[in-house]
């Protein structure tokens, strides 16, 4: 499953999927909010096994990646060579599908030259649910990003958000960014906490940590609630 699941603020609901070298490729499926599983949704569609690591969700939509960047097992398992590799000639693209549409026959794929995207920041809709936009960074250069595979974590940390208002009455951006930061040279580590409402994130504050995080290390951000409700 993801590393990167969507959790629906307002109906406590989870959303998620799966990926792998057998078609099919991509599998959807969601989590009421007592966590039953609902059924599985495959997605054939997809052409080849791509790196799908983070997708989006909006109100009503999910919002899948197909990226230059694809699976090779059997490059590994026959040459000794990498899992993945680069599909320059494939034109990446985004698909589209009911939040909670019961198969793919309402996706809809749209070709986006040159956006290889690796993680989501945010997504949400317009123009009464017309059109929808979606915040995520690019891979500008998948050659380097493939040179560099091993370190791909060490160059992508992964930030996340704290709200100032738990309960949401608050701005979108209303709260903090916060991270995990190593420096290589000296060998320092940090924990950063970031205005989100700030253009150039400004640190508000800095924890000195004692040992290393390792890089690559997921967070998120659950409510004194919602952590009490586990140990219920």
């Amino acid at each position: 499953m993801t590393a990167h699941p969507k959790k629906d603020p307002i109906t406590g609901e989870l959303f998620a999927f799966r990926y792998g070298p057998m078609p099919p490729f991509v599998t959807y499926f969601r989590f009421d909010p007592a966590g039953n599983k609902g059924a599985d949704v495959p997605i054939f569609s997809v052409k080849q096994p791509s790196f799908l690591h983070d997708f989006a969700v909006t109100e009503h939509y999910a919002i899948f990646p197909e990226i230059q960047i694809v699976m090779n097992p059997m490059g590994m398992v026959v040459g000794g060579g990498s899992p993945v590799g680069a599909d320059p000639g494939m034109v990446p693209r985004l698909g589209v599908i009911p939040k909670y549409a019961a198969d793919e026959s309402e996706m809809r794929w749209f070709e986006v030259p040159g956006f290889n995207m690796m993680h989501s920041v945010n997504a949400w809709e317009e123009a009464g649910g017309e059109e929808i936009v979606m915040v995520a960074p690019n891979i500008l250069s998948i050659e380097h990003t493939l040179e560099r595979m091993e370190l791909i974590h060490a160059s992508v940390e992964l930030p996340f958000f704290v709200p100032d208002d738990v309960e949401g009455n608050g701005d979108e951006d209303d709260g903090y960014v916060v991270c995990y930061v190593h420096d290589e040279g000296t060998g320092d580590n940090r924990f950063v906490v970031m205005d989100a409402q700030s253009p150039e994130l400004d640190i508000v504050a800095e924890v000195q940590l004692p040992s290393r995080v390792p890089y690559g290390f997921h967070g998120l951000f659950v409510t004194k609630a919602e952590l009490r409700s586990q140990h219920q």
